[in-house]
């Protein structure tokens, strides 16, 4: 028994350790896929997380966060990154030309974003575009779908890429990868 309580004692880490956990690449909440030309970035991102990000502080206090957390209940957050292999931005770049980008960008790119967990299809429900402006090397989508109910499934994320001249983009998040996620520590 004792052992157990130690054991998760020391699954609370700082802000700053939990947000570098959750970025971490080899924690599975990050996945990077190259399709041809394009490189494309998954972030998961624990509603803790955004918290922390939020916040910027050493030691969080827990009203804060759990006033933070009743704001962004029910939804799910992602950040979805795309790119080229040439190390520019791969939809707000001036080579890439489709009609009706502006619209596609603003807000027509949501339609073809998707969530499959379990037997359910989710869409879609905030998006935002960040273009890259000449200063990224990489294009930033904002991203939340709606929290499903079941917590022990993946989490697969699809990209319909047609405007890339590609298919399908796929990247799963595991669900025992996100049932590792150590907790937060609050003061």
């Amino acid at each position: 028994m004792i052992v157990l309580v130690i054991a998760s004692c020391q699954d609370k880490v700082q802000p700053a350790t939990y947000a570098k956990w959750v970025e971490n690449q080899e924690n599975g909440l990050r996945h990077t896929q190259t399709v041809e030309d394009y490189i494309f970035s998954l972030q998961y991102k624990p509603i803790e997380y955004m918290v922390a990000l939020q916040e910027r502080t050493t030691k969080l206090h827990t009203t804060v966060l759990e006033r933070e957390k009743e704001k962004m209940e029910g939804l799910q957050y992602f950040n979805f990154k795309l790119s080229t292999l040439s190390g520019s931005p791969a939809l707000s770049n001036e080579k890439t030309d489709f009609e009706d980008k502006t619209r596609y960008l603003m807000s027509g790119m949501q339609k073809d974003l998707f969530l499959l967990e379990g037997t359910d299809t989710l869409r879609c429900r905030m998006f935002h575009f960040e273009g890259a402006n000449g200063i990224l090397p990489y294009d930033n989508c904002v991203l939340a779908f709606d929290k499903n109910k079941k917590t022990d499934t993946d989490k697969t994320f699809l990209y319909r890429a047609d405007k890339l001249g590609l298919g399908w983009i796929k990247m799963t998040i595991k669900a025992e990868d996100i049932q590792r996620i150590p907790q937060l520590k609050t003061i």
